[in-house]
């Protein structure tokens, strides 16, 4: 048995945002379900609240900008790294195949670990310029200013 155990008790599973952020979950749910879908969700569900708050008094608008502040850059820390540590650990399951030619790396898909890293730096600057400019630093002296551009043409 091993330390921590009874003998009617099974070792406890890591939380599945702790198994995100350590990189445990595959490349791929850690990429869709946990940045993309979620981002989705949050997209509408605070599209829908921000405009219901458009007219509403000072008092429920502050406790929402609060949250917001707090609550979306440690959400896109928490998903830029389990997507980070997922590709770093697709790439790691892979590492026989990166001595292969180009041919056989890219049939064995590693370049969706590079793609996602890369997408992981953009958010990174996409996150800098968010919090950067909430605290009202003019954006067109921020360096990210070429992130958000190049995130635009990319996805918009």
């Amino acid at each position: 048995m091993s330390e921590g155990t009874t003998p009617h008790s099974s070792p406890t599973k890591p939380s599945y945002l702790l198994r995100h952020w350590r990189g445990k979950l595959p490349l791929n749910e850690a990429f869709w379900r946990n940045t993309l879908l979620l981002n989705l969700a949050l997209f509408v569900v605070l599209g829908e609240v921000t405009s219901r708050l458009q007219h509403a008094d000072v008092i429920f608008v502050l406790p929402y900008m609060v949250t917001m502040a707090v609550l979306l850059p440690s959400l896109t820390i928490w998903q830029i790294v389990g997507v980070w540590q997922s590709a770093q650990s697709y790439k790691q399951q892979r590492r026989s195949v990166e001595s292969a030619p180009l041919f056989a790396r890219l049939s064995e898909g590693i370049h969706w670990a590079y793609m996602a890293q890369i997408l992981c730096v953009l958010w990174t600057g996409t996150l800098i310029e968010f919090v950067l400019q909430f605290t009202g630093l003019p954006s067109q002296f921020m360096p990210f200013a070429l992130f958000r551009e190049l995130v635009r043409w990319l996805f918009m």
